[in-house]
Parts: structure tokens; C-alpha cells; sequence
């Protein structure tokens, strides 16, 4: 029970379907572990989806339903969760739009995804951390990805990742004082319900370019995050954590042979 008496606000924690995303992951990991959860989602039956499971397991969880790219409706959120629960101890920005959108193509969408992945980032912190400070501190995960650390297909979508990877060793060093740590997890090429309909020879070729050759899941992301929000990692802040089978520690010549092996399987 390591985060037994927190409080967890987790925004983009709803699921639909068998298969658990990232925030959903997240939200139940820090239940599990004897956090009060408030589920922020812009569907409130996606995030009551989520909420019913951890309360099938012993767990408490709150539904929030808010656009994150609106900062008075972050403060809310912030407010309705410190109402609920009596206050913040945690904030995992996870909620995050994963598309390929251009410029040139569809300048509206390629602006969204900024909005959300960014500046709803930016919404939620500047939102919360009065009221985590207020609780004599605590932490904030961002919840970013290897396309923000690697040159990958997606500009905007990279773009997004990079920038919150800088906005996390940023505000690590503006919250540090106020006992606040700020960290972010990058996670690699998972099977989540954005990447599920690959097929089987593509599922071997990703799992193949990382130096373990297995697969990550939405559970492996949780129990990072769960580790950066914990007291355990109470002397660690600004820092971003790849979870990916180790994909960012070498190169593509580096993991030719077993690339080439997987596509001949």
C-alpha cells in the first residue's frame, strides 16, 4: 500500500473495452495500492468504465468529466477532486490525443493534438500544484513518449512529446522548493488499444527492435508511474523514464540481426 492516504487525480483514465489503456492502467495501479483515484476523462462513460473496475477491486475512484485543453475547466476539476477527497497528492497528465495529422493536411487536427498533449499538460499542472503543495507536497507524472526523445514518423505528435518533456524538466525546477517532484515516463512500442490492430508480423518486428525482444503493455507503464509517484523515488525529479524494452539505448544497426529474424519468421 504505497500510496496508502493519497490522493491521485489522473486525467485521460478512461477505457472502453477489454483491453486497459495507459490512463486506465495508471488510475487502477495507484488504487490498487490504497490511493482515493479521480478519474478525469472527456467521456464520462469511458472513465465510469474505469471507476466500476477498481471498485469491483476493493478500490475508491471519482468521475470527472473535463476538457484539459480549458483551464478554468482544469481548476474545477482540481476543485472537485480536493472537495471529494480533501486534496492532491498526485497528478498523472496522461490524457493525450495519438494521431498523425500535418499542417498542411489538417491544420485543425494537428492544432488539437498540440492543445491536448501540451497545453492540456500545462492546464492541469498549473491547476493542481498550489493544491499539492498545499498538501506539503507531493508529485506530478507526465506521461510522455519515445517519439519525444527519437527522430520518429509523426512530427506533431513527436513535436507534442518533446515539448512535454521539456515542460517536465521545467517545472521540476519551479515546484522543487515546494516539495513538489516532476517527472515524466516515455513509454515504448506497447500493446494498447491505440496499437492493438497490429498484426502479428508487425507485433514481432516492434517487439524485436528492443533489447529484451518482448513486448511492453499499458501494465508496465503503471507500475512506472506508480514508482515516480511513491516515496520511493522521493529524491528524483526532472527526469524522463524510458519504458521501452530498452528501444532507446541502442540503434537500428544495433538490432538488425533480430529485426531481420523476426520478418523471416
Amino acid at each position: 500500500m504505497r500510496l496508502a492516504g493519497k490522493v491521485a487525480l489522473v486525467t485521460g483514465a478512461g477505457r472502453s473495452g477489454e483491453l486497459m489503456g495507459v490512463g486506465a492502467a495508471i488510475a487502477a495501479r495507484l488504487a490498487a495500492e490504497g490511493a482515493r483515484v479521480a478519474l478525469l476523462d472527456l467521456s464520462a462513460a469511458r472513465a465510469q468504465a474505469t471507476a466500476e473496475a477498481i471498485g469491483a477491486a476493493g478500490g475508491s475512484a471519482y468521475v470527472i468529466t473535463a476538457d484539459v485543453t480549458r483551464h478554468a475547466a482544469c481548476v474545477a476539476a482540481v476543485a472537485a477532486c480536493t472537495e471529494r477527497f480533501g486534496g492532491v497528492d498526485v497528478l498523472v497528465n496522461n490524457a493525450a490525443l495519438y494521431a498523425d495529422p500535418s499542417m498542411a493536411g489538417d491544420e485543425a487536427a494537428a492544432r488539437r493534438l498540440v492543445d491536448v498533449n501540451v497545453f492540456g499538460t500545462m492546464n492541469m499542472t498549473e491547476a493542481a500544484h498550489p493544491a499539492i503543495a498545499a498538501r506539503g507536497g507531493g508529485a506530478i507524472v507526465n506521461i510522455g513518449s519515445i517519439t519525444g526523445l527519437r527522430g520518429y514518423h509523426g512530427p506533431v505528435y513527436s513535436a507534442s512529446k518533446g515539448a512535454v518533456f521539456a515542460y517536465t524538466r521545467t517545472m521540476a525546477h519551479q515546484l522543487g522548493r515546494a516539495g513538489i517532484r516532476v517527472n515524466a515516463v516515455a513509454p515504448g512500442h506497447i500493446v494498447a488499444p491505440q496499437s492493438a490492430k497490429a498484426d502479428a508480423a508487425a507485433r514481432r518486428l516492434l517487439d524485436a527492435a528492443n533489447l529484451l525482444g518482448t513486448g511492453g503493455s499499458a501494465a508496465d507503464i503503471a507500475d512506472a508511474a506508480l514508482f515516480l509517484a511513491s516515496n520511493e523515488a522521493r529524491w528524483i525529479t526532472g527526469v524522463v523514464l524510458p519504458v521501452d524494452g530498452g528501444l532507446t539505448a541502442t540503434t537500428p544497426s544495433g538490432m538488425a540481426g533480430p529485426m531481420f529474424d523476426a520478418m523471416r519468421d
